[in-house]
C-alpha cells in the first residue's frame, strides 16, 4: 500500500513534469522522452501495462528519432519495453527487439556508458527468462569487468551485476561460485550505505539459503539472521519473504549442534 502511494504521487509529478516539458521543449525533445520512459515505468508498477506500453513506445519513437537508434539511451528503452512485452505475453515482438539491440548492446559496452551498462543488465535478464544461463553467464561477466575499470566502487549497477551473475550459477549449479559473488554484492552495498539494505537483505538470504542447503548451520544462522533484521525495518515483519528468511531461520536454528 506504501509503494503504491509512492507510486501513485511520483505519477502526478511527472505527468505535470511531462506537460511543462512538452509546452517548453516540443514534443519531439529527448528530456521528453526521458519523461515518458520514467512514466511507462511507474505504469508498470502499479500494474497498467497498457498504458506503460504507450509511453514506452512514444519514448522509443522520441530517442531513435534524436538520438538514433543505437544510443544507450534508445536501447535502455527498447529493452524496457521488450521486457514490459515479454510479461503481457507478446513474445514475438518482444524476441525481435531484444535480439535487434544485441549487437549494439556489445559495441556500446566497450565505450563504457552507464547506460550501456543497464542494457547489459537488462538483456541477461531476458536471456535468464529464456534460460539460456550460459549466455547471461558470459554478458554479466564481460559487464563485470567493464565495471571494475569504468564505474566508482559505490555505483549502484556494480553491486546489481555481482548479485545478478550469482543467480545465474545457482541456476547452473555452481553455488560454490554463486556465494562468492553474492559476497561481493553485499560488500559493495554496505559501502552504498542504507539506501542498498532491501537488495543486501536478499543477498543475505541467498547466501544463508545456500550454507543450510550445505548443512552448514553454523555459518548460516548469523546470515540469515542479519538478512532477517534488514527485512523487519525495509519490509515488515508479516511481508511474505520476511516469513521465509524466520522460517529458513529457525530450522537453521534447530539443526545447530546435529
Amino acid at each position: 500500500l506504501q509503494d503504491h502511494r509512492k507510486y501513485k504521487a511520483a505519477l502526478s509529478l511527472y505527468n505535470r513534469a511531462l506537460n511543462i516539458r512538452e509546452h517548453h521543449l516540443g514534443g519531439e525533445s529527448p528530456a521528453v522522452a526521458t519523461t515518458l520512459n520514467n512514466l511507462a515505468g511507474i505504469y508498470r508498477a502499479l500494474g497498467n501495462s497498457e498504458q506503460a506500453r504507450e509511453f514506452y513506445e512514444r519514448a522509443r519513437t522520441i530517442r531513435e528519432r534524436r538520438l538514433g537508434k543505437n544510443h544507450p539511451h534508445t536501447i535502455i528503452t527498447i529493452l524496457n519495453f521488450a521486457s514490459l512485452l515479454q510479461e503481457r505475453g507478446e513474445i514475438e515482438e518482444s524476441r525481435r527487439l531484444f535480439d535487434r539491440v544485441t549487437l549494439s548492446i556489445m559495441r556500446d559496452l566497450n565505450i563504457g556508458h552507464p547506460s550501456a551498462i543497464a542494457a547489459n543488465l537488462n538483456y541477461a535478464s531476458y536471456l535468464q527468462g529464456k534460460q539460456e544461463y550460459i549466455a547471461a553467464e558470459s554478458l554479466l561477466k564481460k559487464t563485470t569487468e567493464s565495471m571494475i575499470i569504468l564505474l566508482e566502487d559505490r555505483h549502484p549497477y556494480r553491486p546489481i551485476c555481482f548479485n545478478n551473475l550469482a543467480g545465474v550459477l545457482r541456476r547452473l549449479n555452481r553455488d560454490n561460485e554463486a556465494i562468492v559473488s553474492y559476497k561481493k554484492a553485499i560488500s559493495l552495498w554496505i559501502d552504498i550505505g542504507e539506501s542498498a539494505d532491501i537488495d543486501r537483505a536478499y543477498a543475505l538470504f541467498n547466501v544463508g539459503d545456500i550454507l543450510f542447503r550445505w548443512k552448514e548451520y553454523n555459518a548460516a544462522v548469523p546470515t540469515l539472521h542479519q538478512a532477517l533484521d534488514l527485512m523487519n525495518r525495509q519490509l515488515s515483519e508479516e511481508h511474505r519473504d520476511t516469513i521465509r528468511v524466520r522460517k529458513l531461520l529457525e530450522e537453521a536454528i534447530a539443526n545447530c549442534g546435529e
